[in-house]
């Protein structure tokens, strides 16, 4: 996500129970819609210093207003109860920022048509500036022990994962636990904002011939990357399980028909 600018404050709305699933109703800002309650999901939004109202379609009249001033960072829980449906309350940075940080980042969900350019917050766009702060590719720094089950086997690797070249990727370096390794990978994470899509450069010790870029959605703490390399297409889907804190990479190979056919799957640990 972009760093906030100093004349500006962020509102981020956030949804972090399953309760009242059937309803998910539009969120409002002065009257005008910016993003939808989803379950367990977060998005935000940035203002410059003002009063603002905020409401949902099924608040049944119970709003919130906010007087922002610059620098700000505000969090509005959109909580069920029965009697009200879903409506927004305000709640303190702490709190906002632990409730928020396991669930799915939905971005710029809604167009912003409607506002005057003076009460709306550019989006990411791609390019040198726009700087690559994803709260749900963020799980994945740090270091990692992988078991992976293939052909009936269980092995055991390793990775480790920062951000490099301007924060644009996030570089996933993974090894064999051989000295020296027998297999070795380094793949970079980045998002194309203009396709709102992630993407991953996968480079091996196999070489430039059978390097290759997926791209994927995300999609319920998921993103199926789908690569095309020259032995055939190849799915990689890495989830991320925020009750154990732990991510699972499944991956298929695809036939010129489109069946899919599993051919191993990691899970990662935190290393100690």
């Amino acid at each position: 996500m972009p760093p906030l600018s100093s004349d500006q404050a962020r509102i981020y709305f956030y949804r972090a129970y399953r309760f009242g699933e059937a309803y998910q109703p539009e969120v409002t800002v002065n009257g005008q819609v910016v993003g939808k309650a989803q379950m367990e999901a977060v998005f935000f939004r940035d203002y410059p210093p003002a009063k603002y109202k905020i409401s949902t379609s099924m608040a049944q009249g119970k709003h919130l207003v906010l007087d922002l001033a610059a620098g700000e960072t505000k969090y509005v829980r959109l909580t069920y109860r029965i009697g009200f449906d879903v409506y927004p309350e305000l709640v303190d940075r702490a709190t906002g920022e632990a409730e928020s940080e396991d669930l799915s980042y939905t971005g710029a969900m809604f167009p912003t048509q409607g506002f005057t350019p003076a009460y709306v917050a550019e989006e990411p766009k791609d390019g040198p500036r726009a700087f690559f702060r994803d709260p749900f590719i963020e799980n994945l720094t740090g270091e990692w022990d992988i078991t992976r089950t293939i052909r009936g086997k269980v092995v055991h690797n390793k990775a480790s994962a920062a951000w490099v070249l301007n924060h644009q990727f996030l570089q996933l370096h993974m090894t064999d636990v051989s000295s020296p390794p027998a297999y070795e990978a380094i793949v970079l994470i980045g998002y194309d904002h203009e396709a709102q899509e992630y993407i991953a450069h996968w480079c091996d010790v196999f070489g430039g011939r059978f390097s290759a870029i997926g791209r994927g959605k995300l999609l319920n703490n998921s993103v199926a990357f789908t690569f095309t390399p020259p032995d055939g297409s190849f799915i990689n889907t890495f989830t991320w399980n925020p009750k154990d804190r732990t991510w699972t990479s499944y991956m298929e190979n695809v036939s010129s028909s489109g069946a899919r056919q599993f051919f191993a799957e990691d899970t990662y640990r935190h290393g100690r």
